[in-house]
């Protein structure tokens, strides 16, 4: 009889650890957003990756599409319970090189990836006297 209680308390104990290393699983995520989902030429936007992921996202896929610079990186490391975990948050600017509807591609980090993003990206602004522009230039030959 306590053989067997002993069983069906391992067996309890062992089906405890699975359903807490499984709901550990479902909590580890990698997600990637924009900080704005349309700009314009010669604009950038923020492409923000957040990972409970060790090692740092492969941006190789970005650079057929955009100018990348700015790249920043923000780790956290937190105990409760006697649990530790640990999350990063990467960031960079994008620089895109045409106009259009521009597809930001599933990037790795680590064992994970992000899902696709869209873009979209408008004609750069003409400048005008009238409008906000850094610079304008007006010219009259005679």
């Amino acid at each position: 009889m306590k053989t067997k209680i002993g069983r069906l308390c391992c067996r309890g104990w062992m089906a405890l650890w699975l359903l807490l290393t499984c709901m550990g699983m479902a909590q580890a995520q990698t997600r990637a957003w924009l900080d704005r989902e349309s700009i314009s030429l010669g604009e950038t936007v923020i492409l923000n990756i957040e990972t409970d992921q060790s090692g740092q996202p492969d941006y190789g896929p970005l650079r057929a599409e955009f100018d990348l610079s700015r790249q920043n990186t923000n780790r956290q490391m937190q105990m409760s319970n006697g649990t530790v975990s640990s999350s990063a948050l990467f960031s960079v600017a994008l620089s895109p090189r045409r106009n259009g509807e521009l597809q930001i591609p599933a990037l790795r980090v680590g064992n994970a990836q992000t899902a696709p993003l869209q873009l979209v990206v408008g004609r750069a602004p003409m400048a005008s006297r009238d409008s906000n522009a850094l610079a304008f230039i007006e010219t009259e030959v005679d």
